[in-house]
């Protein structure tokens, strides 16, 4: 058995409990910093590995991580392949929590001291004053490549008080088996997400005379294509929110990349929490929830958050190979590595948005988030249950690395896109402006060719990459013989700009921003190759899924379903889509009525107006214009009806 370790901790504190003992050791505030008390040596006993607690003082401003040390010689170079992590912990406070799991893949090295770790699972602390149980699954954990002498690692985001007790690893022969099923595969649709983050319209299939996307067109081929989809919100978190939970961001209360939906709206049952309830199997791989290894406990049986970030950068693995060739393999000089990536900046080089890479695309995130969900579907991981398969693409957002082979398909002098007029902002208010163009090497208002294709060519690289693994996956579904039995959901958390409006990201209520490929397959339903001019909300994909389902919608979703639209691409459901997005001290709203686009940043004193017909880019803006103003007049009545009615 093993016994804690005294350590010094700065701005924290916690507890950690022995198994089957109320004896606990705890870290107290003494003088302005943490220290044991004089308990110092309460033993942690384990049935099948012996787990030290470790201690990493944090820097300013920095988290906070307590580390458990895996010191049973069983687990020592991969003998243990699945593995049962389990413990308890307090639940008091809002904080979030992670736990990280050391990787034995040497792509992982790198980034300091911690780019070691792989992202495992995690919980939001809700304040309930209970204690909670948390238990994951390691299917593939290997505890032999230490960093810093720890495997296992809990980090705390905003330093809460965090008491843990009953800390379990235990060897597994095989998965645990399910639940007997209440519901039987074949009965009811199987459901298959993919999500993309950061994708705009620049697909094939939607139009865009640059990008190379067989898949998705073949897809789009036998599928619903929806052009006037929109989201609710133009940035990650607050749209993936919205869209999980069926709410506009005003009533999720998400309204920006640090509020979770859970703490926000806790009654409000997401998605793939709903589907579980009703006897799915449900599973994500990659970004569905922003942080979704925080969020997703409640909504999945299983799920998949391998973040290799580092793998992809290309001076590390520069680096990597340097030290490979001076001293030797990493796995077996761990503690000269480290010693050698301190001497390195890793924050000059390393730090390029469109890098093309010599890694396969299994070396990057997508190429794994594409591997986990085919292997659910070749394994059958969902027994005899109907699944839920949430898949999250993290591509095209940046860094924009992707295999060299995706960025052979663009040379950079054979890319088009129009200048944009040079006085596009003469007439726009200031708060519509997002301005990140530094960051792309670019200057605002100034259309610089050079920097817009480098970025362009990057930005497309990144999709054809991520439309490979869109095609890996769906043919695994062909091969697995449920395609013909799985609704196929596709479409983007939001859009981005590449130069448009001088512009480059996100957090706009220009199209470039707000607008988002939408393709959707219903075996027996969809007319192959059919498109629809409805105006299409993000929300609306939970209530659609529930009626095809055949399952009750929940009452606090706000969104339509679009079965009558899957049924007859010509009815209407909605007349307009409404997108918001925050600003410093004030909230734009925005509106898409027939063929005009309405904005307002914190009052009519500052607002848009478009004549999409006319001006489908959205560069005049006809707000101050007295002939406007009955249209204007009514934009903004039925602004203020969604608003007030959350429909």
């Amino acid at each position: 058995m093993k016994k804690f370790n005294r350590a010094l901790f700065l701005a924290s504190s916690f507890c950690l409990s022995s198994m089957g003992s109320s004896d606990s050791i705890c870290l107290s505030e003494q003088d302005g910093g943490m220290v044991l008390p004089k308990q110092n040596s309460v033993e942690l006993i384990q049935s099948d590995a012996g787990l030290e607690i470790l201690a990493q003082q944090p820097g300013k401003n920095e988290p906070v991580y307590l580390s458990l040390d895996v010191t049973d010689a069983g687990f020592i170079d991969g003998k243990a392949p699945i593995q049962e992590f389990s413990f308890e912990y307090l639940d008091v406070g809002d904080e979030e929590v992670t736990f990280d799991i050391d990787s034995l893949n040497p792509l992982y090295g790198g980034s300091k001291d911690l780019g070691n770790w792989r992202h495992t699972g995690g919980f939001q602390l809700m304040n309930s004053g209970t204690w909670k149980k948390k238990t994951i699954v390691l299917q593939d954990a290997r505890f032999s490549n230490r960093l810093n002498g720890a495997d296992i690692r809990f980090r705390m985001v905003n330093y809460p008080d965090l008491k843990i007790r009953n800390v379990s690893l235990k060897k597994l022969e095989a998965m645990p088996a399910l639940p007997e099923a209440t519901v039987k595969q074949g009965t009811v649709p199987n459901i298959l997400l993919i999500v993309f983050d950061d994708l705009n319209d620049y697909v094939g299939s939607f139009g865009d005379p640059n990008a190379k996307t067989p898949n998705l067109d073949s897809f789009a081929a036998g599928a619903m294509r929806f052009d006037r989809a929109y989201c609710q919100y133009p940035v990650c978190g607050p749209s993936r929110a919205s869209f999980l939970t069926g709410m506009y961001p005003e009533s999720s209360g998400v309204l920006d990349n640090n509020n979770h939906f859970r703490v926000k709206r806790p009654e409000a049952v997401d998605m793939l929490e709903y589907f579980k309830q009703q006897g799915y199997w449900t599973a994500s791989a990659g970004k569905i929830y922003h942080s979704f290894q925080n969020v997703a406990e409640n909504g999945v049986s299983t799920y998949f958050s391998d973040w290799l970030r580092n793998a992809e950068d290309p001076y590390l693995t520069k680096l990597n190979a340097q030290f490979a060739a001076e001293v030797g393999p990493i796995e077996k000089n761990r503690e000269a590595y480290q010693a050698f990536l301190k001497g390195k900046d890793l924050s000059a080089e390393r730090i390029v948005q469109a890098i093309a890479t010599d890694l396969s695309d299994e070396d990057h995130d997508d190429g794994r988030v594409a591997t986990r969900i085919t292997s659910y579907l070749k394994e059958r991981s969902f027994g005899d249950r109907p699944f839920f398969l949430a898949c999250g693409f993290n591509k095209p957002h940046i860094p924009w690395f992707a295999p060299k082979k995706y960025y052979d398909l663009y040379p950079l002098d054979e890319l088009k896109f129009e200048d944009v007029p040079l006085d596009d902002w003469k007439d726009k208010p200031k708060a519509a402006i997002y301005d990140r163009t530094e960051g792309y090497g670019a200057k605002f208002g100034d259309n610089n060719r050079a920097v817009r294709a480098r970025n362009l060519q990057g930005y497309l690289a990144c999709i054809s990459f991520a439309d490979a693994q869109f095609g890996r996956v769906l043919q695994t579904l062909e091969e697995s013989g449920l395609a013909d039995n799985t609704i196929v959901v596709m479409y983007s958390d939001h859009g981005y700009h590449l130069g448009e409006h001088f512009l480059f990201g996100k957090v706009t209520l220009f199209a470039e921003s707000t607008r988002v490929p939408f393709l959707m397959r219903v075996p027996g339903k969809t007319v192959p190759g059919s498109r629809t001019q409805n105006f299409t909300e993000l929300i609306d994909v939970y209530p659609t899924l529930t009626e095809l389902c055949g399952l009750k919608t929940p009452p606090h979703v706000e969104g339509k379903s679009l079965v009558p639209v899957l049924e007859n691409a010509e009815v209407e459901i909605r007349d307009s889509a409404y997108t918001v997005v925050s600003r410093t001290g004030l909230l734009g709203k925005g509106l898409r009525y027939q063929n005009w686009r309405y904005s307002e940043w914190g009052g009519s004193d500052q607002a848009e107006l478009y004549n999409l017909d006319e001006d489908p880019n959205e560069y005049h803006n006809l707000a101050n214009n007295p002939e406007y103003s009955g249209i204007i007049k009514t934009m903004r009545s039925k602004m203020e009806e969604r608003t007030s009615s959350g429909k």
